[in-house]
């Protein structure tokens, strides 16, 4: 991340929060059973970050976005060596985890014998949508529904962008 954030354009702000929100899902989909969490949360973080690079462009003056050959390259670098980084830790944390896993599920088959009726699996996608539990999932929808639906029409009513004009 550059350490001039006066000068930072909000597109370049996008862009590192959508690597990083890339690099998130992909550790994910690693540690996980199923890819569909990874999926779920990177288009949920997707459509909240264009939801709020619309309200946000609104209100920016029409800035000329230059790039200087140095930071291309400084930031091509930084994601590079992050990118590496990610993946060693994740391969060398993956075979760290496959120990803990295998040992989990003997103890989780082992319970499976003993008590089946009361052994609820916290990874299947069907109980975030059960009674009990699908309160978070069906406020966060409401949440983004409801400011997708404020901010189109403030800038639809108004017909001009958001900021104070001089």
């Amino acid at each position: 991340m550059p350490s001039f954030y006066k000068n930072m354009h909000p597109l370049i702000l996008t862009i590192i929060l959508m690597i990083i929100n890339i690099l998130i899902s992909m550790n994910m989909s690693t540690f996980s059973d199923s890819g569909w969490w990874s999926f779920i949360l990177f288009m949920i973080m997707v459509g909240s970050m264009m939801i709020l690079f619309l309200y946000f462009t609104s209100f920016i003056n029409n800035m000329i976005m230059s790039l200087k050959m140095t930071f291309i390259k400084n930031f091509m670098l930084k994601i590079i060596m992050n990118m590496m980084m990610m993946m060693f830790l994740m391969k060398t944390l993956f075979m760290k985890l496959n120990f803990w896993t295998n040992l989990f599920f003997e103890i989780k088959t082992l319970k499976n014998l003993s008590n089946n009726y009361y052994m609820i699996d916290p990874n299947n996608l069907m109980n975030m949508y059960s009674y009990n539990m699908n309160y978070s999932t069906l406020i966060s929808v409401i949440y983004l529904l409801v400011s997708l639906t404020f901010i189109v029409k403030m800038i639809l009513t108004n017909k001009f962008t958001l900021r104070k004009m001089n």
